[in-house]
């Protein structure tokens, strides 16, 4: 496995920058943002299940593409926003698998 450094960017980065994205489009409530963001996490959904990534990862993504559409769709009360930890623990279970 490879170690994490400073110059080198991870799926936990970009998940991590992701997520917060999420947070200003919420906070700002950025329809617009909030759709752009779902059909990413859409995206990344598509590419775990297409190359079998097992763990907790989908179920991660598909909280946050859900979350993202609730938001963009005024139901934000129905959302699941995966903490860091859970984007973390998700990467570390797909890791050991």
């Amino acid at each position: 496995m490879v170690q994490n450094s400073p110059n080198r960017l991870t799926a936990l980065h970009i998940l991590i920058y992701l997520r917060q994205r999420l947070l200003v489009a919420i906070e700002q409530n950025d329809k617009d943002e909030l759709l752009v963001l779902a059909r990413v996490f859409d995206m990344l959904r598509e590419l775990v299940d297409k190359t079998n990534v097992r763990g907790g990862l989908g179920r991660v993504l598909e909280n946050l593409e859900r979350s993202a559409y609730d938001y963009a769709s005024g139901i934000g009360w129905k959302a699941i926003i995966p903490s860091e930890e859970d984007i973390r623990s998700a990467l570390q279970s797909e890791e050991s698998e």
